[in-house]
């Protein structure tokens, strides 16, 4: 008889794992979506911490500019022109934080609908200040104190002298009341966009 012989065919592959056909998807996930927010969470840890070791340093030099202020007066001499507003809330929180006090504080208001009315009040309150509050018109301010402000700022700017009226009339109502020294916080509608017409240029630093 015939015999015929042939090679048995080669065993079939062995099926891939379950988990192989989701590398592709997997790998994609990782290099679409959670790299990138893990580097941006990265990057916000680092700018946070570098925001609160700033933060920190403000904070320092705002709390030793109080204390020098109290080196050089006396409690019982000293009031604060009390805006309610970021300037001199962030004063009277330094102040508490490193024990200094002051006598009173005085407002000046233009209305008794004025938005700074219930902030400078509640300040007080809060800190346990002497509060006096001023009222003046926006006419007698102009016509009382312009001259003054004018003449001893040595400018014509008009925001400039916009806000030196309202602390003209605060320093006069200090000196009525026979304070020596009045603490004016300044700068923070600056810093944080507190005039109208720097609403519109968040992104325009030259101009900010």
């Amino acid at each position: 008889g015939v015999y015929m012989w042939s090679r048995p065919p080669p065993p079939s592959p062995p099926p891939p794992p379950p988990f192989a056909t989701m590398l592709p998807v997997v790998a994609s996930v990782l290099v679409c979506w959670v790299l990138p927010f893990l580097l941006m969470r990265l990057v916000e840890r680092r700018e946070r911490a570098a925001l609160a070791s700033t933060s920190a340093a403000l904070r320092r030099q705002l709390c030793a500019a109080v204390r020098d202020i109290a080196t050089r007066s006396l409690p019982g001499d000293r009031c604060l022109i009390l805006s309610g507003g970021v300037d001199t809330c962030a004063i009277l929180a330094a102040a508490e934080e490193v024990g200094v006090s002051f006598a009173a504080g005085i407002t000046v208001l233009t209305g008794d609908d004025s938005p700074d009315k219930e902030f400078a009040v509640a300040a007080a309150t809060a800190h346990g200040l002497a509060h006096h509050v001023v009222f003046v018109t926006a006419s007698d301010l102009v016509q009382t104190y312009l001259p003054q402000c004018a003449d001893s700022l040595h400018t014509f700017d008009g925001m400039t002298l916009r806000n030196s009226l309202v602390v003209a009339a605060a320093f006069r109502k200090a000196r009525e009341l026979g304070f020596k020294h009045a603490v004016v916080g300044d700068g923070a509608d600056e810093l944080f966009g507190g005039y109208s017409f720097m609403w519109g240029c968040g992104d325009d630093l030259p101009q900010w």
